[in-house]
């Protein structure tokens, strides 16, 4: 037998109508029913669906059934401990349309599975009183809701309590480093031309005739000669040393930024379905 407990149950369209919470099997350990606890019912109910033609969806933990929710909605409901006589199965299959089909006929009582003792099982009368059934045991009346109606273990005594625990999820908010990119710092060189003004200083020789002078003609007159005067001029001579232009610093900084998250969290609560057909004029 498959433990199907706290698998998510979907309908035909994909709608998410609840989760198991009990399975019926068989004393061979085979599934008739799992019950769907849906928000639906008072506390401790299970819708019954027949288990023929679920497809179960293990990775997942989904069941998915072949009935519109409204149908499950409206389906016989029991209590978690009961066992499930042949009425209350025939009656279950016929609610769903599978006619000719239960375990009674091949010699199997579907029980529940999920630990609890099982409860004593449904008599006629219990049937009748549940509201489920009509007087000619084929079906239910007509916009009835199975066994929902049928009272509680024990009674409520004046001025006594009945505690419902309710539970709520809550979201902590938590935060963790994660990297989110990265900068990256590169070297490159790049050329650019200077033009700076230079003064460059060169020689010449300024020739010019003077009448008379001082120095006069020796034994190398009428004797052709040079005379070779040296000049000079400054040039450009670039040389180029390495100093430094700066630094460039890189420092990690944090910055804050505030930001909303949004989640959804589940919260049960309680609905009151009041049946009193007292008038209150009376």
């Amino acid at each position: 037998m498959k433990d199907l407990f706290d698998y998510d149950v979907y309908d035909r369209n994909d709608h998410k109508v609840g989760t198991v919470e009990n399975i019926w099997a068989s004393p061979d350990e085979e599934i008739g029913f799992i019950g769907i606890s849906t928000g639906w019912l008072g506390l401790g109910k299970n819708h019954l669906i027949p288990a023929d033609d679920i497809t179960v969806d293990e990775e997942d933990h989904v069941v998915r059934v072949p009935y519109d929710e409204d149908l499950i909605k409206e389906s016989p409901s029991f209590e978690s401990a009961q066992e499930l006589g042949e009425r209350a199965e025939s009656n279950t299959y016929a609610h769903y349309g599978l006619t000719g089909k239960h375990g009674w006929a091949e010699g199997k009582g579907y029980s529940e599975s999920t630990g609890f003792s099982p409860g004593p099982e449904f008599t006629d009368e219990d049937t009748r009183y549940a509201k489920g059934f009509s007087d000619q045991d084929t079906g239910y009346a007509e916009g009835a809701r199975g066994f929902t109606d049928q009272p509680t273990e024990g009674t409520l005594r004046d001025d006594e309590t009945i505690e419902i625990p309710l539970a709520q999820e809550k979201v902590h908010v938590g935060k963790r480093d994660k990297e989110h990119g990265e900068v990256r710092l590169r070297k490159i060189v790049r050329t650019e031309t200077i033009n700076q003004p230079v003064e460059l200083r060169h020689e010449d020789v300024v020739v010019e005739r003077v009448s008379g002078g001082t120095v006069q003609p020796g034994d190398k007159a009428f004797v052709e000669d040079s005379i070779t005067i040296p000049i000079s001029e400054e040039e450009v001579v670039i040389d180029k040393t390495i100093e430094s232009a700066g630094t460039v610093k890189a420092r990690k900084v944090s910055e804050t930024e505030q930001k909303t998250i949004s989640e959804e969290v589940r919260k049960e609560d309680v609905e009151v379905e009041r049946d009193d057909s007292r008038s209150p004029y009376k």
